[in-house]
């Protein structure tokens, strides 16, 4: 996951977290991915973008719910 803040409004490696694909677990049909976005340090102020890179890989990714909680 990529995100911009509105005192660094571009997106950068630097402010990303990644998680493996294996790191995913099964929850009936679906894979359910928990990404911690503390564990950034630049994850701090208002964040203004996000984007979801899914894989390296072809294929159709959906995204069927994302939920962001204070940690």
């Amino acid at each position: 996951i990529y995100f911009a803040t509105e005192a660094d409004p571009n997106l950068s490696e630097k402010k990303s977290v990644h998680v493996k694909y294996e790191a995913f677990k099964p929850f009936g049909d679906y894979m359910v991915g928990y990404f911690t976005m503390s564990a950034c340090e630049e994850w701090t102020g208002k964040v203004i973008t996000i984007r979801f890179d899914p894989a390296n890989s072809e294929g159709t990714f959906i995204i069927g719910q994302a939920m962001f909680v204070e940690a």
